[in-house]
């Protein structure tokens, strides 16, 4: 009889697949002894306590359909420059290409759908970052220390690569896969398969880490359709 494959194998096992397919999605940025760090960096508006509680300020049609983001409504746009608490999303409406920062990532990597830049490269403690690509017009921001968009095909190879228990489920694992089935017919827990290029001309993760160098605590963002489908902080060892 065979040995069961420990969960702590796959774990290791699937991190060096990604590992080997992509790159390291934070070795573009330098160590921290490297980087030439702002002198006076801008100061960030603080966002209102009375509207730092919504997650996501106004989910798009979609969204309340898929029961991702929040039901309730608020202040519709935050100033560009906001420093939120780690974990909340807020539209910016006004956001000039001057305080946008540099682009750092798109996707899909040809005719993109959604941009995400960083508004103090080289900086290694939160700050705003912004993703542009929605239907309403308005950027969302976020405040973390490094962020990184992720394939759904990448997704998909750590999701279905390691068992429950070991990954459960969060809220954003469920909105995808409510969108996996529409767009590819397959059931819960199976690859999107051929149809994975179709999904990803709109679809696309975000995970934005709070800490530099340290991915105990981060932040999830599923993106489909010109909307920001569902939000989730993540943490682990």
């Amino acid at each position: 009889m065979k040995n069961a494959v420990s969960p702590k194998a796959l774990v290791a096992f699937a991190a060096l697949v990604w590992l080997a397919g992509c790159g390291d999605p934070l070795s573009g940025v330098g160590r921290l002894s490297e980087l030439e760090l702002a002198q006076d960096p801008p100061v960030a508006v603080m966002a209102e306590p009375s509207s730092a509680d919504e997650p996501i300020a106004r989910p798009g049609l979609f969204s309340r359909m898929l029961g991702g983001g929040s039901s309730r409504e608020a202040p519709p746009s935050v100033p560009a420059g906001t420093l939120l608490s780690f974990g909340l999303v807020k539209p910016v409406c006004d956001l000039p290409n001057a305080k946008r920062g540099a682009e750092i990532a798109a996707f899909p990597e040809r005719r993109a759908a959604y941009r995400l830049y960083d508004s103090e490269p080289g900086r290694t403690t939160p700050h705003p970052f912004y993703i542009t690509g929605f239907d309403d017009g308005c950027a969302r921001t976020f405040t973390a220390a490094v962020a990184v968009f992720g394939a759904p095909e990448m997704h998909e190879l750590l999701r279905y690569g390691l068992p429950a228990e070991v990954h459960p489920y969060s809220a954003v694992d469920t909105a995808y896969e409510k969108i996996k089935a529409r767009i590819c017919r397959v059931a819960q827990g199976k690859p999107c398969g051929d149809k994975v290029s179709k999904l990803e001309k709109d679809t696309v993760f975000v995970s934005a880490y709070e800490t530099y160098g340290d991915n105990a605590t981060w932040l999830e963002m599923l993106l489909h359709d010109g909307d920001v489908i569902e939000t989730d902080v993540k943490s682990g060892g």
